[in-house]
């Protein structure tokens, strides 16, 4: 491109087919066209796309592109200039018009032997299979012009896994490649049916009922409670008995054999009387009373294990005795 044309481009503002011009516009074109004289590129080229979104017009679109140019972007220069051409029609002035015409063609020419483009072929053929890069769908097995730089490509087809592909372009590069189809996910297991499973229904035992005979023998409660009372009073009795034997030998030890204490006149043998005697009383009733409970437990786990259909002992004699060193109860009847 020559000089000249250069100028002209930043020197045209924005004209379009309209009644009125946009002021703003026109003054963004020529901050934008100051900035980038400067070498101001970056607050230049945002004033240029600022006016192209007030006011679209073919001279701030070829400027435009040149931006893009300075920023290596040469794919998006070379769409941006085929944009201006279409959009040059609309341009008020046949002579500004042919211009511009003139002008795109030239920067076509420039750009075209710089484009990168990429050719993607999926094997095998899928009629499905897509392929995007950057979001946007590129045409299988055909060149497309892409800028300079790193491309994510993403092969989609249904019921298959997407592939990525990461590819490197480099300025005036066309590159091929291929993308293989991914084998078919493997289907999904069958969901589990909702139907209600009715469960087995569970057999309850019937609960065991005794017979007669079982009842009969059970050994009541009060049987073990009389025993234990029985068991108890005996202790007692034991420790009553014991107490009371150890004082008379304790007498028998002061006294003599014959219990006659009047040799110390110090010694008053009352008490340790009082204690034997009430000692051997309470050992005789305590054990009487432990034995008749006992002997009646022994009677009650007797009778309780024979059936209910036998007779129970009608009387049952008791008959408490007492020795003289020791006491006891007799039981008789028939077990």
């Amino acid at each position: 491109m020559s000089l000249s044309t250069l100028f002209f481009l930043w020197a045209a503002p924005p004209a379009i087919a309209q009644d009125e011009p946009d002021p703003v516009a026109a003054e963004l074109f020529r901050q934008g066209r100051d900035l980038v004289k400067q070498g101001n590129w970056k607050e230049g080229c945002d004033k240029l796309d600022a006016s192209m979104k007030r006011a679209p017009a073919a001279s701030t679109l070829l400027n435009l592109a040149l931006c893009r140019q300075q920023e290596g972007r040469v794919a998006t220069a070379w769409a941006m200039v085929k944009q201006a051409l279409v959009l040059n029609r609309d341009t008020v002035g046949a002579q500004r018009r042919e211009r511009l015409q003139t002008s795109g063609e030239e920067m076509l020419a420039q750009i075209e032997p710089r484009l990168s483009r990429l050719r993607v072929v999926v094997v095998p053929a899928t009629p499905e299979a897509q392929v995007e890069e950057s979001g946007r769908s590129l045409p299988l097995d055909t060149a497309v012009p892409l800028d300079p730089g790193q491309h994510e490509l993403v092969l989609r087809v249904r019921g298959r896994p997407d592939t990525k592909r990461l590819v490197s372009l480099r300025e005036g590069e066309t590159l091929s490649i291929e993308l293989a189809v991914p084998a078919e996910t493997a289907p999904s297991p069958p969901a589990a049916s909702n139907a209600a499973v009715e469960a087995p229904k569970a057999t309850v035992p019937k609960p065991e009922t005794s017979t007669p005979d079982e009842e009969s023998s059970s050994i009541p409660i009060w049987v073990w409670i009389t025993g234990a009372a029985g068991i108890a009073m005996t202790g007692v009795g034991i420790g009553f008995g014991v107490d009371s034997a150890i004082t008379a030998g304790n007498l028998k030890e002061r006294c003599g054999e014959d219990l006659i204490c009047d040799e110390d006149p110090t010694f008053d043998p009352e008490p340790d009387n009082a204690r034997k005697n009430r000692g051997l009383g309470l050992a005789i009733g305590f054990g009487s009373a432990g034995a008749i409970a006992i002997g009646a437990a022994i009677v009650g786990i007797a009778i309780s294990g024979k059936p209910a259909t036998q007779k129970s002992v009608s009387s049952l004699p008791v008959v408490p005795w007492v020795g003289a060193d020791h006491a006891g109860v007799a039981i008789s009847g028939r077990f």
